[in-house]
């Protein structure tokens, strides 16, 4: 079975995004680059909100000549899952819309043949399916800095998590990368 995984760039006081939703904190290094290549090389499908979909859909089709290749074949090739009651069309690749989130569909999903499906981005997705206990993996890229306010990542979770660190990576430049997975209890 597939798993579900969140890679999420975080300020040091948990924020996704800054003020205004700005995503201004974060300055990518080749490391941090690796780690996309394999992470996205790994993964089958990407999860996304409305929103962040929105985003993506209007920027890598046009990727520009800095964008690393690898990354950018994957992110219009894999299959995209967008979450979303306002979306009707899309026009990005294959794109699967789905209107609310439902547990027995995501086990669906996981049950089909495939690479792991991350979640990018989408604060929103990342609560609910937290509070379902959906997500197997949590990867935080945490940037050093502190924002003071912003977008939390877990502002919408509604329980406790405990979860268990499986690995770290500093990645140069202050930048952290963590593993960690859902424990039981």
């Amino acid at each position: 079975m597939r798993k579900i995984f969140v890679s999420n760039v975080m300020s040091l006081d948990g924020y996704y995004e800054g003020p205004n939703a700005a995503f201004n904190f974060f300055t990518p290094n080749e490391a941090f680059f690796e780690y996309a290549r394999n992470m996205i090389r790994e993964a089958g499908a990407i999860m996304y909100g409305r929103v962040t979909y929105k985003f993506m859909e209007a920027y890598w089709p046009n990727a520009n000549d800095n964008d690393d290749p690898i990354v950018t074949e994957r992110m219009n090739n894999h299959t995209k899952i967008v979450f979303s009651k306002k979306l009707t069309t899309t026009n990005w690749g294959e794109t699967i819309v789905m209107n609310e989130i439902v547990v027995e569909d995501i086990i669906k999903l996981k049950q089909q043949p495939g690479g792991d499906i991350v979640i990018l981005g989408s604060g929103q997705i990342v609560q609910a399916l937290s509070n379902l206990g959906l997500i197997d993996e949590y990867r935080i890229i945490v940037a050093p800095i502190i924002l003071g306010s912003g977008n939390p990542m877990f502002k919408g979770v509604q329980h406790r998590i405990p979860l268990q660190l499986t690995q770290a990576k500093e990645l140069g430049d202050g930048i952290m990368l963590l593993y960690y997975q859902p424990t039981k209890g």
